[in-house]
C-alpha cells in the first residue's frame, strides 16, 4: 500500500527516539556517581588546605614576621604619644600606619582562625585577646567620630603582650614569673606583718614626741615604714 513505507519510517524514528531517551536515563546513575566523586574530591582538596595553612602559619618565618610587626607597631604607638601636638601631615602618617597594621593583624587573625578552627582557636586565651584587640582597632577606624572611641584605641598598646605567645623565650619567663607568685606572696605577707609590728611600736614610742608627725597614728606610721 502507499502508506506502508511511510508508517514503517515513522515507527522506526519513534523507536530510535525512545531508545535515545532510554540511553540517557540509563546514563543518569553514572553521571550522578561522577558528580559525587567530583564533589568528594573538592571536599578533600578543601580539607587538605587547612593543614597546609596551619603549617605555613605556625612556621618560624611567619611567627617572626608577626612578632616584628607587633614590635614595630608598639614603637610607632610610643612615638605617636611622644608627639603631643602633631600637624596635619603627621596625623595622616600615623593614620596610615594605623590602617596598615589593622589590615596586617586582621589578615593574620583570619589565617589563624582558619588554621585552628574552631575549638582549638577559641580555647586559647591569646586568640580571644587577639580577636578583642583587632575588633577594637577595626571599630576605631570605622567609627572614628564616635564619642569615647579614643579610649578604646588604648587597647592597641596591649597588643605587645602577644609577644609572649610568639616568642618561646618570653613565654618561659612569663611562666617562671607565674610560678614564683605564691612564694613572692608569702614573702610580701611577712614584709607587711613586720611593717605593721614596727608601725605599732613607732606610734607607741614617738606619737607624743612629734604630734602630727611621721608616727601620729598607725596608717601614717605604716606609710612611713613603707617608705
Amino acid at each position: 500500500s502507499p502508506c506502508g513505507p511511510r508508517s514503517h519510517t515513522l515507527r522506526g524514528s519513534r523507536v530510535q527516539r525512545l531508545s535515545a531517551i532510554l540511553n540517557q536515563v540509563a546514563d543518569v546513575p553514572s553521571k550522578l556517581k561522577a558528580l559525587a566523586a567530583q564533589s568528594q574530591r573538592i571536599v578533600l582538596d578543601t580539607g587538605t588546605l587547612q593543614p597546609m595553612v596551619r603549617s605555613i602559619y605556625n612556621g618560624t618565618r611567619v611567627q617572626v614576621f608577626i612578632a616584628l610587626m607587633i614590635s614595630i607597631n608598639f614603637v610607632i604607638n610610643a612615638i605617636e604619644k611622644q608627639v603631643m601636638h602633631p600637624d596635619a601631615a603627621t596625623l595622616d602618617l600615623f593614620r596610615g600606619f594605623e590602617i596598615f597594621f589593622t589590615v596586617v593583624f586582621g589578615v593574620e587573625l583570619v589565617l589563624n582562625m582558619y588554621a585552628h578552627w574552631c575549638r582549638e582557636f577559641w580555647s586559647s586565651g591569646w586568640n580571644v585577646f587577639d580577636v578583642l584587640v583587632v575588633s577594637v582597632s577595626v571599630a576605631s577606624l570605622a567609627l572614628s567620630g564616635l564619642p569615647g572611641i579614643s579610649t578604646l584605641r588604648l587597647m592597641r598598646a596591649f597588643r605587645v603582650f602577644r609577644l609572649f605567645k610568639k616568642l618561646e623565650s618570653l613565654r618561659v619567663i612569663l611562666m617562671a614569673l607565674e610560678k614564683a607568685i605564691p612564694g613572692c606572696s608569702n614573702a610580701f605577707g611577712i614584709l607587711v606583718l613586720v611593717t605593721c609590728i614596727y608601725s605599732i611600736l613607732g606610734v607607741s614610742f614617738y606619737a607624743d614626741m612629734h604630734e602630727g608627725g611621721y608616727f601620729a597614728n598607725f596608717s601614717t606610721a605604716f606609710f612611713t615604714m613603707f617608705q
